[in-house]
């Protein structure tokens, strides 16, 4: 596999060839994104994966059958018309990052090319490598989310091509580098329409149905920790490969294009009368057929899979679909509601029966019926706190936002001490503490700023308060100056806080010790209060007020 930076090896499909007359708006500058997660239930042929005309050097291909669920990661774009240094905050960042520069590569072919700063901020709520889509998830937050903001200037089919075209996942054995991954575009699909879909191994044109799952539920089953094999870099690309010399085999190619064209397709294309049970039987002799078959025999737990399967398939009625999603080794059982209409009692037997083939309920679902799901978030007012040390800034905060769920306080140094509680043996964690121990905010190549301002979008991701309280953050003229111009943070106002000499003095006795800090007169000496009130009264932008310790 040959191995990449971010923002390298950009791929524009031809689809946006004519688009440059798109008038290209900065139409909202926050939008939050939910992609569903997705099962991968067949890849349709294996040896097609880099075969498409026009898709650039990526492993695009494969098609398959797959089938969207209201289990959902989230995504958070905010975008400010200025230059600066882009953040993002979450799993596989490296990935984000790409499609970040995906997309302003995009704009760019199309015309628009003013600068912009990017914050994204991930939630990945199941683990990687387990088959449900979460690193093409992650990807299409990003492009679905920047889309939105600027206006929608390329159509949803132009953002399945686009990621279609650009898949990447990331390197374990290569640091900070990526690399072109096996796209299905199964996740993508699965947002766009929901239900259940097949995507053509040849031109990616996709068929889907939403209108059959009132009253079905969707059990996701996973191996335990001692079977759960992940499968990626050249391991993935090994598999695939030995998974595409087996479709090649005419007697499997046959059988697989006799499943899909003869049977799949016309079924989905009932639309309502399409009968599940039919399809639910096409994809369980999928599972036993070709590349599926591979897949499911490199994982640890193949067999006890297949032995769960047949026993679904003999002994539980309610099951209508059921199988492993590509590489795995997340395996779906789709089941109709059953008779008695009691879905505790169903999802109590089947935990029994999973529990004989060692495999553990990751999660329960309804199938998706709508696709993506995309809210417009109002950034919320910072308000910078900052005085000398002592003077009360954090009482104040939390005096301040007790009772209100619409204002939030950060404190940045809860925030470092719970980080090195949580990660202690790590590198970051050292930096953290030796800083914090000092009292010298030596923020090299902006450690201390994107970390924070990473923490800070999380908070806003999570819970989308009008007002956050900056207790802690910026500590240094420098710091804020960084922040204001490099990562284009906007503060809208300031709050100092004064205490004498007396007070701060009485309140440093007081405090329990947390770890090793210096003393109050070397705090003192470090401190950047006055300097940043000096900066905020000739910045006409931000508002500065005063206040009293309490």
């Amino acid at each position: 596999m040959s191995y990449f930076k971010p923002g390298q090896n950009i791929t524009v499909h031809e689809s946006i060839n004519g688009c440059s007359n798109r008038k290209v708006i900065l139409t909202y500058s926050s939008v939050k994104t939910k992609i569903p997660a997705r099962i991968g239930l067949c890849v349709k042929n294996m040896s097609t994966f880099g075969q498409l005309q026009g898709m650039g050097p990526g492993m695009v291909g494969g098609g398959g059958i797959g089938m969207a669920l209201n289990h959902y990661n989230e995504t958070l774009c905010c975008v400010t018309k200025t230059s600066g240094q882009d953040i993002i905050q979450g799993a596989r960042n490296l990935v984000a990052q790409h499609h970040v520069c995906v997309f302003k590569e995009y704009l760019n072919r199309i015309g628009f090319q003013e600068e912009f700063t990017v914050k994204i901020v991930h939630n990945d709520t199941f683990p990687a490598h387990c088959g449900l889509g979460s690193t093409s998830g992650i990807a299409l937050g990003v492009l679905f989310g920047l889309n939105a903001c600027f206006g929608n200037p390329f159509s949803k089919e132009q953002i399945r091509f686009m990621l279609a075209c650009n898949y990447v996942e990331e390197s374990r054995e290569n640091k900070d580098c990526i690399s072109f991954g096996y796209e299905t575009t199964m996740t993508a699909t699965g947002s766009l329409y929901g239900g259940i879909y097949v995507i053509d191994d040849q031109n990616l044109t996709a068929i889907s149905n939403n209108l059959v799952f009132d009253d079905c539920f969707v059990y996701i089953f996973k191996p335990s920790d001692q079977q759960f094999v992940e499968i990626f870099d050249d391991e993935e690309a090994k598999l695939l490969a030995e998974g595409g010399e087996t479709d090649k085999q005419e007697d499997e190619f046959a059988k697989k294009n006799k499943i899909f064209n003869q049977v799949l397709i016309p079924e989905l294309q009932k639309g309502a009368n399409c009968d599940l049970k039919i399809i639910g039987d096409s994809v369980y002799d999928l599972q036993m057929s070709g590349g599926k078959k591979v897949e499911i025999c490199k994982q640890a737990s193949g067999r006890q899979l297949y032995q769960f399967l047949s026993k679904i398939k003999s002994e539980f009625s309610d099951a209508v679909i059921y199988g492993m999603s590509s590489i795995g080794p997340a395996t779906a059982i789709l089941c109709k509601k059953p008779k008695s209409g009691d879905f505790d009692e169903q999802k109590k037997n089947l935990l029994i029966l999973a529990n004989q083939f060692c495999f553990e309920l990751q999660f329960a679902s309804e199938v998706n019926k709508t696709g993506y799901i995309q809210e417009i978030v109002k950034m919320p007012k910072l308000v910078h706190v900052f005085g000398k040390p002592f003077a009360g800034k954090s009482y104040l905060c939390k005096k301040t936002v007790s009772g209100s769920d619409k204002i939030l306080h950060f404190n940045a140094g809860a925030v470092l001490r719970e980080f090195i509680s949580n990660n202690p043996s790590s590198e970051a964690a050292s930096l953290i503490q030796s800083t914090m121990s000092s009292g010298v905010v030596s923020d090299t190549n902006d450690f201390f700023s994107v970390f924070l301002l990473q923490q800070l979008f999380q908070l806003i991701c999570d819970h989308s308060p009008e007002v956050i309280l900056l207790d802690g953050f910026p500590r240094t003229v420098d710091q804020l100056k960084t922040i204001l111009t490099k990562f284009s943070i906007n503060i809208d106002s300031a709050l100092h806080i004064n205490a004498s000499e007396h007070t701060r003095a009485q309140r440093a006795a007081l405090r329990e010790p947390r770890g090793v800090e210096p003393d109050l007169t070397k705090r003192d000496v470090l401190d950047e209060s006055e300097k940043m009130k000096e900066f905020y009264a000739e910045k006409a932008e931000t508002v500065l007020n005063e206040n009293d310790a309490v």
